[in-house]
């Protein structure tokens, strides 16, 4: 692999995750395909297919930059090398396929509207609006990321550590929100406040 010693080392370690990743993604299809029949089936059997290729892709890349930043942050990016497959959108009218790469396990779940909605629920939705600069957001949300990475993948090796599955889930959710925030149409100029409802 080409890069510095250091980019190398945190690629080799990427690149294990992300192989982990497709592990994930790949043991979901399967168990899906098992659960089906007739065209469902080999429909789905095409995903996994697809998968496998997109794996071989992935790693065989040899430079420590396109890991540190393609895959350091795990953001449905297995997910998305298979819908943008023409093979997938051949097949995206088919319901069962569709069903079974948007709901994976370990995927964050959704709210469960039928959960009591307590006083400390309602504190947790309010909502609170701010104004930041692009370069702000910017920043904010390269912090944030560093953040998550952390608590996901280094914190866990510290003895006694214990993970919140599910302020890590909301974490990972917002700083997608973040970053599509910045990719919007309509903040390209840096001058621009955009204003961010939490």
């Amino acid at each position: 692999m080409t890069g510095t010693p250091s980019q190398i080392e945190l690629a080799e370690q990427i690149r294990t995750l992300a192989g982990a990743e497709f592990d994930r993604v790949a043991n979901a299809l399967i168990g899906a395909a098992q659960n089906r029949t007739g065209q469902d089936r080999a429909d789905t059997q095409t995903l996994i297919a697809t998968l496998e290729e997109k794996r071989a892709e992935v790693m065989a890349q040899d430079e420590a930059g396109y890991f540190i930043r393609e895959w350091r942050e795990l953001d449905n990016q297995v997910r998305q090398l298979i819908v943008r497959d023409p093979r997938y959108l051949a097949m995206k009218a088919n319901r069962g396929v569709l069903t079974a790469i948007n709901r994976l396990p370990g995927d964050t779940p959704p709210a469960t509207p039928s959960e009591p909605v307590t006083q400390s629920t309602r504190q947790s939705m309010k909502h609170v609006t701010i104004k930041l600069t692009i370069k702000e957001l910017e920043v904010l949300t390269s912090l944030a990321s560093d953040q998550v990475f952390r608590r996901e993948f280094i914190d866990p090796k510290m003895p006694g550590y214990k993970t919140n599955s599910e302020e890590l889930g909301l974490s990972k959710v917002l700083v997608g929100r973040l970053r599509a925030l910045i990719k919007s149409s309509w903040v390209n100029d840096q001058t621009h406040p955009a204003g961010f409802a939490g």
